[in-house]
């Protein structure tokens, strides 16, 4: 993340919320282009409750880059998981608000620069496969990190799942479509998840 750009106040507003309780806080953002010009500006959710819906549903939570983290309460959670390489930031994200608040600060107080090559677009399948064990993990109340019989008996299970294979096929359809079949696709993507995650049974 060494070319994204902080704006100058953020360490003094991100301050303010700092509490024994509080485990995360993140900010609002902009994206650039590489050459630093606006292409969207996003708008997170600011409380907890809100903040923890949208992972679970595949959102983006925080903006990782922007973020402050209790280091006490990161170290209660084990850290990232070795093994969900490529989502690594939602298992953490959903860990540590078992042992602490999630909080968005409502500014802008970060640039974060878009590239074509990002994860999320080269690794398309690997990231929904990490984030769909991420999010199974937390629904079955696994606050830790994995152990590696743990991680390769859920990983096969959800490989082998024909939601889990639909999802992929239609995510990497969406790649560079704009408007309503962005939306067709990312709502159907989404409609899946919700299945998926609600008929998955982990021993």
């Amino acid at each position: 993340d060494g070319d994204d750009i902080s704006i100058k106040t953020r360490f003094e507003e991100q301050i303010k919320y700092i509490d024994d309780n509080v485990a995360v806080i993140g900010t609002q953002c902009k994206f650039i282009d590489e050459e630093g010009n606006q292409i969207a500006t996003v708008s997170l959710p600011l409380t907890h409750n809100e903040i923890l819906k949208k992972g679970t549903s595949f959102r983006t939570m925080f903006i990782h880059p922007s973020v402050l983290i209790n280091k006490e309460l990161l170290l209660k959670s084990g850290g990232y998981d070795d093994y969900l390489d490529s989502a690594e930031d939602l298992d953490l994200w959903l860990k540590l608000s078992h042992y602490g608040k999630l909080v968005n600060i409502d500014s802008v107080l970060l640039k974060y620069r878009k590239h074509q090559n990002q994860i999320s677009i080269t690794k398309r399948k690997e990231q929904l496969l990490y984030a769909t064990i991420s999010i199974l993990k937390n629904k079955n109340k696994n606050y830790g990190n994995f152990s590696k019989k743990e991680y390769f008996t859920l990983r096969n299970v959800i490989e082998n799942n024909y939601i889990f294979k639909t999802i992929v096929i239609l995510s990497q359809k969406s790649i560079g479509k704009t408007g309503f079949l962005l939306n067709l696709y990312n709502s159907l993507v989404l409609f899946l998840f919700f299945l998926l995650k609600n008929t998955v049974k982990i021993n």
